[in-house]
């Protein structure tokens, strides 16, 4: 999946209503939603360039020591050595 279609893919989740998680994802989820069609460092890389380019937010968890491991293993490890959890369009 090229750049161009990954931003468009990730706009569409966070453009949904507001009361159905629109606007702020976790990343884990919206991991999940790129399953079988992008690898876990190929949208990390992806997300971060979404980052820089100035389109989506990374944010990490108030509590992320409460997180299944499933949830944090599904987070966004930033080159910075953040660990992103929530993505919200800019």
């Amino acid at each position: 999946m090229g750049y161009d279609e990954f931003k468009a893919a990730v706009r569409q989740l966070l453009d949904g209503p507001l009361d159905a998680g629109g606007g702020l994802m976790p990343i884990p989820a919206v991991r999940r939603a790129f399953a079988g069609r992008v690898s876990d460092p190929e949208f990390d890389v992806l997300l971060c360039a979404m980052q820089r380019d100035g389109l989506v937010h990374l944010l990490t968890h108030v509590e992320p020591h409460r997180l299944a491991d499933e949830e944090r293993a599904g987070c966004l490890h930033h080159p910075s050595g953040v660990t992103a959890y929530w993505v919200c369009p800019v």
